[in-house]
C-alpha cells in the first residue's frame, strides 16, 4: 500500500483528499503546517508527498526545495497541487525544482491515484 503525506492548511481539503485516497488504497498522513513536512516526512517515510502550492509558511515551491536539499528526504516523490493549475510558469517551476507533477486539486480520486503512482514510480 503506498503511503502519502498530504501537505495542507486547510483542514477541509485535507480531509476530502484523505478520503479520496484512501478509497484509492493508499495509506494516508496529514500535516497541516508546511514547515513539519520534512521532519514528518523522515519519521513516516512516505512514498509522495502531496502538496497544496499556496500556504503560509512554506508555499509548496519553497517546501519541494527544503525537500531537495535535505539528504534523507530528497528522492521523495512530490507532487504539487493547485486550484489554479492551469499557470504555466507555476507548473514549470515545480518540475524545475524537482516536483514530479503539478495538479489540479479537482482531479477525480481515480485520476489523483494515478498522477501519485506514477510519480512514485519516476522519482527512483
Amino acid at each position: 500500500m503506498p503511503k502519502v503525506l498530504i501537505v495542507e492548511d486547510s483542514p477541509t481539503q485535507a480531509l476530502r483528499t484523505r478520503i479520496a485516497l484512501e478509497s484509492q488504497g493508499f495509506e494516508v498522513s496529514i500535516v497541516n503546517d508546511s514547515r513539519q513536512a520534512v521532519d514528518t516526512a523522515k519519521s513516516e517515510k512516505p512514498d509522495v508527498v502531496l502538496s497544496d502550492v499556496r500556504m503560509p509558511g512554506l508555499d509548496g515551491f519553497q517546501l519541494t526545495e527544503a525537500f531537495r536539499a535535505d539528504p534523507e528526504v530528497g528522492a521523495t516523490a512530490i507532487v504539487l497541487n493547485s486550484a489554479t493549475v492551469n499557470e504555466d510558469e507555476d507548473k514549470a517551476l515545480a518540475l524545475k525544482l524537482g516536483a514530479q507533477d503539478y495538479i489540479d486539486k479537482g482531479l477525480a480520486p481515480d485520476a489523483l491515484a494515478s498522477a501519485l503512482n506514477s510519480a512514485i514510480g519516476s522519482a527512483g
